[in-house]
């Protein structure tokens, strides 16, 4: 959900770290989810009303807090309700050509993530799992309509999102999904 004010945007978003999953409110400005984690002028991103919770027990909160710091390289995804609520980044730019796109299935040591990709000629894992070198390099990307499950607790529910962002250096494999397959 996001709520819309004269001069802020606060997103409904929950990350998961390698161990918890954090529900908090956060406000991106401007250059949106994708933009704000990828800000290398800050190592920390600021929320509020955050609730913990351990992923082996998801629903039950350990503990809660009206602000709080969190480390964004240690973010391995953002969970988000919308397509919209990632910002200028969540879409193609116009003119490009025809978007295309392709369900993906994507690893980390903690996580299986399944969703949709989207390029303008061809998928690149180069791009989608490095995505640049230098200033270019950006450590967050994103899928849409996307699942997730805690592969240590799978017979836990999966997570789901509309949009979901992912740190490319969690990721230890990807493979595109074909009919039929997985």
């Amino acid at each position: 959900m996001t709520e819309r004010g004269p001069t802020r945007t606060v997103l409904h978003v929950d990350f998961l770290t390698d161990t918890h999953r954090i529900t908090c409110q956060v406000e991106p400005g401007p250059i949106g989810i994708v933009g704000t984690l990828n800000d290398t002028t800050s190592s920390l991103l600021l929320a509020r009303n955050a609730y913990f919770s351990r992923l082996q027990q998801p629903t039950k909160i350990v503990a809660n807090f009206e602000e709080i710091h969190l480390v964004k390289a240690h973010l391995v995804l953002a969970l988000l309700n919308r397509r919209e609520d990632l910002g200028p980044q969540g879409y193609l730019r116009a003119g490009v050509g025809r978007i295309l796109s392709a369900p993906v299935y994507l690893t980390t040591t903690m996580f299986e993530i399944r969703g949709t990709t989207e390029f303008t000629s061809r998928i690149d894992p180069d791009s989608l799992l490095i995505g640049g070198v230098g200033l270019n390099a950006a450590r967050y990307t994103m899928l849409y309509n996307a699942t997730v499950i805690a592969t240590a607790h799978p017979d836990l529910p999966p997570f789901s999102a509309g949009a979901l962002v992912f740190n490319r250096d969690f990721v230890t494999g990807m493979g595109v999904l074909t009919k039929g397959k997985a």
